[in-house]
C-alpha cells in the first residue's frame, strides 16, 4: 500500500468519525493508534506508557483550574459587567463594540487561558448587544472569532501548558514568549477594525449614544467582582 493511498484512507476514516459525532480528541487518538498498527505494530506497546507519563505531569494540574476560573467568571456575571464597563470607554471610537470585543477577549484570555472560554464568555454578551444596535454580522462574529483566538497565545495559555508538558519545555518561558506576540496580535485586530469601519461606515450603526462620565465611572466600578456577583 502506497503512502498516498494510506493517507487518503486515514483522512476518510477521520472525517467519518468526526461526522458521526465522535469527540475530536477521541477521533484523533483512534486514527493515530490505527496508523501505528498499520505502520509499526510493535510501537503500540508504548502508547500506554506515553499517555500515563503525560497525564502524570504536575504541570497539567493548572488546566482544569483555568477552566474552572473561566466558568466562574462567565456564570458569576463578572464578564458581563466588565464588557459593559469597557464599552462605555470606547463609544467614541468608530466600531466601538467591535473594539470592545477584541480588548475584552484579550483581557479575558489573560485570565482563563482558553480560547473556547474566551469566545463563549464575550460572545454571549456581545452578540445580542451588537445585533440590537445594528452592527454588521460579519464584523460582530469576525471580531469575536479573531479575539477568541488570543486565548491560546496570551499567557496564561492552556495550549502552552499542554505543549510544555508534552515536550518537556519550561511553561514559564513559553508564557514569557507569548506576551509580545499576544499584545501585537490584539493591536493588529484593533487596527484592522478601525480601518475596516473607517472605509465602510455601513458596518456600524450611525449616531450611537455616547456614555456620560458618570456612566463610565459606574462601568469601572461594575468590573469589581463583589458588585458583579451581587447582581447575578
Amino acid at each position: 500500500m502506497t503512502w498516498q493511498l494510506l493517507s487518503l484512507i486515514i483522512v476518510i476514516i477521520l472525517f467519518g468519525l468526526l461526522l458521526s459525532g465522535v469527540w475530536i480528541a477521541m477521533a484523533l487518538g483512534m486514527v493515530g493508534i490505527l496508523m501505528l498498527l498499520i505502520i509499526e505494530p510493535s510501537a503500540i506497546m508504548g502508547v500506554g506508557i506515553i499517555v500515563w507519563d503525560t497525564l502524570e505531569s504536575f504541570v497539567l494540574t493548572a488546566v482544569p483550574l483555568f477552566l474552572l476560573m473561566g466558568s466562574i467568571i462567565l456564570h458569576s456575571g463578572v464578564s458581563s459587567s466588565f464588557y459593559k464597563g469597557l464599552s462605555t470607554w470606547l463609544d467614541h471610537v468608530p466600531g466601538s463594540l467591535a473594539h470592545s470585543n477584541v480588548l475584552a477577549c484579550s483581557i479575558f484570555a489573560a485570565v482563563s487561558g482558553s480560547s473556547v472560554a474566551t469566545a463563549a464568555a464575550i460572545g454571549a454578551i456581545a452578540i445580542p448587544e451588537m445585533e440590537r444596535r445594528g452592527y454588521s454580522r460579519s464584523l460582530t462574529y469576525g471580531s469575536l472569532a479573531a479575539g477568541g483566538t488570543l486565548g491560546i497565545l496570551i499567557p496564561p495559555s492552556i495550549i502552552f501548558i499542554l505543549y510544555g508538558a508534552i515536550v518537556g519545555e519550561s511553561v514559564g518561558r513559553l508564557f514569557i514568549a507569548g506576551v509580545i506576540p499576544g499584545v501585537f496580535m490584539s493591536s493588529l485586530f484593533v487596527l484592522y477594525v478601525g480601518l475596516r469601519t473607517a472605509l465602510n461606515p455601513n458596518l456600524v450603526p450611525r449616531g450611537e449614544i455616547r456614555a456620560t462620565w458618570s456612566e463610565r465611572g459606574r462601568g469601572l466600578l461594575a468590573v469589581l467582582p463583589e458588585s458583579s456577583i451581587g447582581r447575578s
